[in-house]
């Protein structure tokens, strides 16, 4: 069975040597790989639909929520959110799969019960290719 909370979302911090981050302690995390499609129906086709191979615009959302470990991992979403960089990011499933390549942080969101740990919640667009990496057997 695949855990949750080996679901991991990490930016790189430095190229060499190749270091990675895990951001923040997430308790929940989704992720969706989208592809658009190019319709090219035509008199000759219908009445099925048909689609152009290859053609339409892809992309790769990420949420992750939870309670952040400390200070750092904080003010580091901050400045990733706030100077709208696009950064190297690297999501890896509790199977093995890894799927690297550039994101921008795109919302941070924060609250709290009157009672509770303080929540967080992050967004991360792809921008530009991703790399697929299946789990090695």
């Amino acid at each position: 069975m695949y855990r949750g909370r080996n679901f991991l979302i990490q930016a790189l911090v430095s190229a060499v040597p190749e270091t990675w981050e895990t951001i923040a302690g997430g308790r929940s995390v989704s992720m969706s790989i989208n592809s658009e499609t190019v319709d090219i129906t035509s008199q000759q086709s219908a009445p099925w639909m048909t689609l152009l191979a290859d053609a339409g615009i892809r992309n790769m959302s990420l949420s992750i929520s939870g309670v952040f470990n400390d200070d750092d991992s904080m003010e580091r979403a901050y400045e990733r959110v706030i100077s709208g960089s696009i950064d190297m990011y690297q999501i890896i499933s509790d199977a093995g799969d890894t799927f690297t390549g550039n994101f921008q942080l795109t919302t941070v969101e924060r609250s709290a019960e009157y009672n509770d740990a303080e929540q967080y919640s992050i967004s991360l667009e792809s921008s530009g290719e991703i790399l697929y990496t299946p789990a090695s057997s």
